[in-house]
């Protein structure tokens, strides 16, 4: 098996869980340690910071869903289905893996 690629569900849901914490704890030590916010309209203002941060997860999960339906072919092209009846008719045996 290649490193990286899991056969079961959920395998490396433990480091999954990890970096997300470690994210988590990264956001948080930089909250903390921010420069005092100076001004009215300063950068580094929580809600601004949630604010940005919450805009960027909406553009990013939103741009990730048309990348997801945008690849998802509708039917097969005229090319697939003709290769597909040749290999068939030519009685092509497929050895391979599936992962």
């Amino acid at each position: 098996m290649t490193r990286g690629h899991s056969s079961r569900p959920g395998e490396n849901r433990g480091w999954r869980r990890g970096a997300g914490l470690l994210t988590a704890a990264l956001l948080a030590v930089l909250l903390v340690r921010r420069p005092v916010a100076t001004g009215k309209r300063a950068p580094t203002r929580p809600a601004r910071l949630l604010g940005l941060g919450a805009a960027t997860a909406l553009v990013t999960v939103v741009f990730a869903m048309g990348v997801f339906v945008a690849d998802a072919p509708t039917a097969g092209s005229v090319y697939q289905d003709a290769l597909a009846r040749h290999l068939t008719a030519s009685g092509a045996i497929f050895y391979g893996a599936y992962w």
